[in-house]
């Protein structure tokens, strides 16, 4: 990415990178061919964070300006139904943390079960529970 390189090195003043797409988040099909565009601003964001003003994804075809000024900070902004919304990640009450009975799990020895990023501690770990439970086929992948 040399534009953003370049971009980034534009001192004192270096402007902030914006993204607009459409209907990406939205899962709007005719916005598959901008998902690119989506992943590529993802790197931008990682990369160039000093440079970085936002992922907008747009309804309508206008340029939404205020949201550009107004919603600095914001990582990612989907409009929808005229609204800049943004999604934010917020901490698990805890009373959902514990479920109120406990839950057994069950697995048939006939079957066979898949477990992915398994060559790691987590994914052996998870293996052997699965054949505390009475699992007799995993896959480890």
């Amino acid at each position: 990415m040399p534009w953003a390189y370049w971009v980034s090195r534009s001192r004192p003043l270096a402007p902030k990178i914006f993204v607009l797409i459409n209907g990406v988040l939205l899962g709007h099909a005719a916005a598959l061919a901008q998902s690119a565009l989506h992943g590529l601003s993802r790197i931008t964001a990682s990369e160039y964070p000093d440079i970085w003003g936002g992922l907008i994804d747009l309804e309508s075809p206008t340029i939404p300006l205020d949201v550009m000024k107004y919603g600095q900070g914001e990582d990612v902004i989907c409009i929808s139904d005229g609204i800049p919304r943004t999604a934010y990640l917020r901490p698990l009450p805890h009373e959902r943390l514990l479920p109120s009975a406990p839950v057994s799990l069950s697995f048939f020895p006939r079957g066979t079960y898949l477990i992915t990023g398994s060559l790691e501690a987590l994914g052996l770990e998870t293996a052997e529970l699965l054949v505390e439970q009475g699992a007799r086929r995993i896959i480890l992948v």
